[in-house]
């Protein structure tokens, strides 16, 4: 006679039931464990049960700190239990976090003498520091087109982020073949086996969606919204050919700081931005064209009741220009603004006409049997 456990997990989203059979070894090896794996697992579990609370999602049947009879996963290492994680809850607490993993180059801006161009033209708060953003955009008023669509629309679920599937999120700087997980241990199979010696790791960048070749609305609509009432959007989007208009006011920015905010918004004219909620689905890709240029100059707003604009929109592709030339001489690489790594490929991003023929995210089965497969550079 085998003696065994069987066990049943709580019900998904997407109504899936995981059940496992846990047999008994006669005589059981003994593991132990030190404290600090005790309070990883006790940190994750918080954790979980906050972000379930907060879901409002399916019922954690566990939710007790590590105690005696508690069924738990582990590796065992030199003879004893490390990154212990309760069997309803597969997830374990790295060493390094995602933060410890971002680039310094790409860490939030805290001293007002240093600031990337985002904060010093938008604004920043960090402790005690602040500086005043100098752009205001105003709310887009709608000028014409077909409107938005007649009823409410089911979008299709893709689902949340996951962090560890490592290929999507991480990379080797020093070899990009090589897939690691946040302690840079490296993936030595498709089913994610972690293997030796931990090398450097770093998340992958800024986030950005591709453009969608159009389609019928039909590819776009989740095919059983009841299946997914409780993570389901229902939204009405926006029919393609609509025109909105909107202002950005700006104060006390330097020729180049001028280009660079009129290259952000008008881009090139083959290169269109995504806004909104589905851009992951392929909705939101815009046009945006600046109409006018209007600067006033030389304190007279302070001075005068009445102070003059000049119309300088036959100048806005000679600010773009300086900005450009400014971004090629700070640079390190040497070379030209159009001809910078990162800027190479941002344009490909934003190019529907380099869309990819099949842009969605992959399936289940995918992320399950390629957890060492890397992602193609762009």
């Amino acid at each position: 006679m085998i003696d065994y456990l069987y066990k049943i997990t709580a019900q998904s989203i997407n109504n899936k039931k995981r059940d496992r059979v846990f047999v008994y070894k006669n005589p059981a090896p003994q593991y132990s464990f030190s404290a600090a794996e005790v309070e990883d697992y006790n940190t994750v579990l918080t954790g979980q049960l906050e972000e379930h609370l907060k879901r409002g999602g399916f019922a954690l049947t566990e939710g007790n700190k590590l105690t005696v009879g508690a069924l738990v996963y582990f590796l065992v290492e030199n003879g004893r239990a490390v990154r212990l994680s309760r069997v309803e809850i597969p997830r374990i607490r790295y060493n390094y976090s995602r933060t410890d993993r971002l680039p310094q180059a790409y860490h939030k801006c805290s001293d007002p003498e240093h600031l990337c161009a985002a904060c010093q033209l938008f604004g920043f708060v960090a402790d005690t520091h602040g500086a005043r953003g100098r752009i205001i955009v105003t709310d887009a008023r709608w000028l014409s087109g077909s409107g938005e669509h007649h009823q409410f629309f089911p979008l299709k679920v893709l689902g949340e982020p996951h962090p560890t599937s490592y290929n999507f999120y991480l990379i080797d700087p020093h070899n990009h073949n090589q897939v690691r997980n946040y302690d840079g241990l490296p993936i030595t199979d498709n089913r994610g086996q972690l293997g030796q010696p931990a090398g450097d790791v770093q998340l992958r960048g800024r986030k950005f969606y591709f453009h969608h070749p159009c389609q019928d609305w039909a590819a776009y609509r989740c095919a059983d919204p009841d299946q997914f009432r409780r993570v389901l959007n229902k939204v009405k989007p926006l029919a393609p050919g609509n025109s909105f208009q909107f202002q950005v006011q700006f104060r006390n920015l330097s020729d180049a700081e001028l280009g660079l905010l009129l290259y952000c918004l008008i881009l090139e004219e083959n290169l269109r931005h995504k806004l909104g909620l589905a851009r992951a689905l392929g909705f939101g890709t815009v046009k945006i064209e600046c109409q006018s240029l209007m600067v006033t100059r030389n304190g007279d707003r302070y001075t005068l009741l009445d102070a003059p604009s000049e119309d300088e929109t036959s100048k806005i592709q000679q600010y773009i220009n300086t900005f450009k030339t400014a971004a090629a001489g700070s640079n390190t690489e040497g070379v030209s603004f159009d001809d910078l790594k990162n800027v190479k490929k941002l344009k490909k991003i934003l190019d529907p006409s380099q869309a990819p023929a099949n842009p969605d995210y992959p399936g289940f089965t995918w992320y399950r049997d390629h957890k060492n497969k890397t992602l193609q550079k762009l």
